[in-house]
Parts: structure tokens; sequence; C-alpha cells
């Protein structure tokens, strides 16, 4: 329907069009013509080819009735207008087709640059989406290195600062959870433990059962790692002491901290992973299951990178469960003349030449000094 009432508009522009030009008797049989092509055109631009023709049939009616002799008729006598019309005709609807044409091609053109600029929208999202899952498998740097070069050269890190967490009362709760119940626990303290290492600069390896790993240095070299990774186990023993009583678990966690050299690559090919190896890694292992609940307990190296910063408890030789004999010490909190944000923000810039992460640890409680079993 709508086809139909633009092809009679069509033809009644042409009407109105050679109406105007008889009332004013203007205008040559050329003029007409031509004008009447102009107008077939715009028809043919606007709505379509069958409109087009119509218009062109319309206009062929006129151009006999008004210029061609007899005029007044649409009998035509002389065989050369009738050469004329046909040529009129033809003209008319060889330049529709062509416009039509050329309009089906740029609506063509138009339409397939929307779907290209969609595709390529949804190209870019679907980049995203992988870069993003690949960064939340890969620090940054080292993903960077397999999007580029197919694989990741092992790579050697002088100073690093491993922390490992574990959850003292695990095993129990996980006798007597529901498998749901223990994982949505695991859950939040996991993600508490991932926003704390993401601020204080550290990178997250991995979680094994209910322990947390994570490490300060690596793979951007820095002097700050082993001030910010007592920070953040500082930071998540704190998150853990506030949460019990409000789970259904009643657990403490013992965290340790050792620093030292490693070596960090990615491996396999199937769900790869990246992972560091070397004694520092087993003995920061060491640090934590030779720790005390709700402690930071730290190895003779690190107590030396930190002590400026954190007053701590020596603990002595402390026999580790590969029967060595190691010192160890005990965080017990940030240095009381650090304790003003400002004091501890300018010796961070005096030793690191750089402003501390936002620091979120409380002053602890008036006396504490826990037993060390």
């Amino acid at each position: 329907m709508l086809r139909i009432a633009r092809s009679i508009a069509s033809a009644g522009a042409v009407c109105l069009i050679a109406a105007v030009l008889v009332r004013l008797g203007i205008g040559s049989g050329m003029t007409v013509a031509l004008l009447f092509v102009l107008s077939i055109l715009c028809a043919a631009i606007f709505w379509g080819l069958p409109e087009a023709i119509s218009g062109a049939v319309a206009a062929a009616l006129l151009l006999a009735y008004f210029y061609m002799p007899p005029v007044g008729s649409l009998k035509i006598s002389d065989p050369n207008d009738w050469v004329d019309m046909a040529a009129f005709l033809a003209t008319a609807i060889l330049a529709s087709n062509l416009s039509a044409r050329a309009k089906r091609s740029a609506y063509e053109a138009i339409s397939r640059q929307k779907e290209l600029e969609v595709s390529n929208t949804r190209l870019e999202e679907e980049r995203r989406h992988a870069e993003g899952l690949l960064l939340n498998i890969l620090p940054g740097e080292v993903a960077r290195e397999l999007k580029l070069n197919g694989l990741v050269s092992p790579k050697y890190f002088e100073d690093v600062s491993v922390m490992f967490t574990d959850f003292v009362g695990f095993t129990t709760a996980a006798e007597k959870l529901a498998a749901e119940d223990l994982v949505a626990v695991l859950h939040e303290y996991f993600t508490a433990f991932d926003e704390i290492t993401k601020r204080h600069g550290l990178e997250k390896m991995k979680t094994v059962g209910d322990s947390y790993m994570c490490i300060g240095g690596l793979p951007v070299r820095n002097p700050s790692h082993p001030v910010d990774a007592v920070l953040a186990a500082l930071e998540m023993v704190q998150f853990v002491e506030r949460r019990q009583g409000d789970l259904p678990v009643d657990w403490s966690m013992r965290v340790g901290i050792h620093t030292g050299p490693v070596v960090a690559g990615v491996v396999g090919t199937l769900k790869f992973a990246f992972d560091i190896w070397g004694d520092t890694v087993n003995f920061s292992s060491r640090m934590e299951s030779s720790g005390v609940p709700n402690r930071v307990n730290i190895s003779e190296r690190t107590y030396a990178r930190v002590k400026d910063f954190f007053e701590c408890e020596h603990r002595g030789k402390i026999l580790t469960k590969d029967k060595r004999e190691v010192d160890m010490f005990l965080v017990q909190r940030i240095a009381p003349r650090l304790e003003s944000p400002e004091e501890f923000a300018r010796r961070y810039n005096v030793y690191f030449q750089k402003s501390p992460p936002e620091n979120r640890v409380i002053a602890p409680r008036p006396g504490l000094n826990p037993a060390i079993d």
C-alpha cells in the first residue's frame, strides 16, 4: 500500500509541475521534459524505481497532451514525436534505474559499514574480555610478553618477598561445614585478601586449599616490597580477627614472610600457570608453618629490611619442619614513632622515593603479647 501511495504521489507531483507551467504559460517542450526528468530522478532517489516509472509514464502523457501537436489531445500524428516520446521515457527510466541502484548501493554500503562497526565492537569486547581473563591468570607484564611472543622466558629475581597464609582450624571446619558454606567463607576471606594484596602493590600467585600465596617485588622490581608485604599481612590478620564471631567458623590465621631470590616463569600449555621456584619459596612456607595464630612471622632476612618500620619480637631459633633451627621474628605493630600516617609516609618516601600504599592497619590493642607456642 505504501508503494502504491508513493507511485500516485510521484505521478501527482509531475502533474502539479505541468499544471503550474501551463498556468504560467512558460517553458518549451525541452524545458518541461528536463524538469520532468529531474522530478522523476528525485522520486527514484527518495522512494524507488517503481515510483519513478509511475512518474515517467505520467510525464510522457502530459508531454503528449500539452506540448506535442495536436495540443490538447493524446493523439500523436508525427512519427518523430513518437521517437521523442520513446527517448524521453527511456532516458527517464534509465536515469531512474541508475539513481535507484546508486541509492541501494549507498544503503548497502552504509549497512555493511554499520555491521562492520558492530562486528569490530564485538571483537574489541571479546579481546578485552580475553585479556581480562589472561590478566586474572598472569601478571600484567607476563601476560603482555606471552601475547607478543607466544611464550614467557624464565626470569631470575634476586630480591622478592614471598608471603604464605594458612587458616588454623580449617580441617575441622571442612569436616563439619557443608561444602557450599565452606567455599562461601573462603571466598569472603580471599576476596578481601585480593583487595589488600592489590592495594599494597603485591602479586597474588595462587590459592591452594585454605592457603593464600602472594609475592612482592615481582614482576616489577621495587625496593619497598618487604615493607609492603608486612603491611598487607598485618591488615589481613586484622581482617580475620574482625570477622571472628560473624561467620560460621572461628578461624585464626598464620602468616609467614621471607625475602630472597626466586626464578619465575610460566609452565604448561593447558591451563598454564605463572609460578615461582627456589629455596625462598620453601623457606617462606616454613615461616608460615612455624608461625603463631593471628601473628605475622618473618625471617631474619625480612626483619633486616623492615626493622626501621615495625616493632618486632625476636623469637630466638625455632626448629622448622625440615629440622633446621632459624631465627624468626613476630611483627608486633608499626613502630610507635611511625604510627602517625604522616611520619610513616615521610620515612617511606625517604627510603623508597615514593608514597606508601593506603595504610589501613589499626593500632594494636594495649598489652598485646600472646604466648608463643
